[in-house]
Order: C-alpha cells, then structure tokens, then sequence
C-alpha cells in the first residue's frame, strides 16, 4: 500500500473515492501538482484512493517514466504503473481488473477518471479500447461489499469520467461530488 490510511482522530476523514489518471506526461510544473495534490487531500481526505497510470511503449527508464508525470512530494496515492497504450497492442488492457476495482469497490463508492488527451496520448488512437472496457466493467459492477448489482456510471451519478489536454492529472477529480459517498468509520480505523 503506498498512501497511509487515517488513523484514529485524525482528519479529515474522506469520502470512499477511487480516482485513476492516465497519462504519459505533464508539461505542468511540479508546485502546480503539489497545489492541487493538496487541494485533493483536503477535499477528500486519506480515505480516497488515487491511482496513476503511464501508457507508454518506450525504453525509458521507471524514473524517467515518472519525472514525466511531474509527481509532487506530497503525492500519497499509489506509484504510477506503465501501461500499453492498446492502440499499438491490438487489445484492451483491463484496468478494472489490474486496479482491483472489484475487491474494492463497495456500494456507495464513487469513481473518477481522467484520460489525458494532449497528443502525446490521444485517446482515441492509443488507450480507446481500454477505456471502453473499464467503463463497460464500471458499468456491470458488482458491489465489493454485498455482491449485489452496482453499476457505475455517469448517469448514476457515481462516476466523473474527464478526458481533456490539460494534462493536471489531479484537477479533474476534484470535480466530483462525494458528500454522499460515505465517511471512514472509527471501526475501520481501529
């Protein structure tokens, strides 16, 4: 696990989110990252989960790949995983699966995306069947916690799917609504 869980009395205790970023780069500096890493945290809290992944198909080092996203020093979400970019591949990477998303889940939960889409990725050339298979598996999921139908979606408003060329990988998710997400218990943090 790379982000610490809240610890008794401490606060504040986020909303039960599941934010992945895919992107390959960011010409935004590091402080712009931190600002808003910040910004992330003190809307959501440790309870939400952030995930990066890197679609790349390059010989670049794992450091190098990652001096790439600019990632703050305050970034507590999980290390970015390099991912195929399915275009090049010919088949769909199963982000859902690879993220754990149906063991993590729960009702009430809440998931935003972002896609980045500034040339170096262009969605629909380089990751358009991958994403298509995430949201067709968000959309036939089953709650982690009771097994019972939860799709998520946009239209259930569950879901904040963006995909833009800004390349700020943390911004987009703090369009997310969560007051109805759910808070941490005490119980979980015991």
């Amino acid at each position: 696990m790379f982000f610490p869980l809240c610890c008794c009395n401490q606060v504040p205790l986020g909303c039960y989110l599941h934010s992945l970023s895919v992107i390959d780069e960011s010409s935004n500096s590091v402080q712009t990252h931190y600002d808003t890493w910040q910004a992330y945290r003190q809307k959501f809290g440790t309870r939400a989960r952030f995930y990066l992944l890197q679609p790349y198909f390059s010989t670049a080092s794992v450091e190098q790949l990652r001096s790439y996203l600019k990632i703050p020093s305050n970034y507590d979400g999980y290390l970015p995983v390099t991912t195929l970019r399915d275009g090049a591949t010919g088949f769909a990477v199963n982000w859902y699966e690879g993220l754990n998303f149906a063991n993590t889940v729960n009702r009430g939960d809440k998931v935003s995306v972002f896609l980045d889409n500034s040339g170096s990725v262009n969605v629909e050339r380089d990751i358009s069947a991958s994403r298509d298979l995430l949201l067709e598996m968000l959309a036939n999921h089953v709650a982690a916690d009771d097994g019972e139908d939860y799709p998520i979606t946009e239209a259930a408003g569950n879901l904040l799917y963006v995909s833009n060329g800004s390349e700020r990988w943390i911004l987009p998710h703090l369009g997310i609504n969560c007051d109805d997400a759910g808070e941490i218990t005490q119980e979980e943090t015991a």
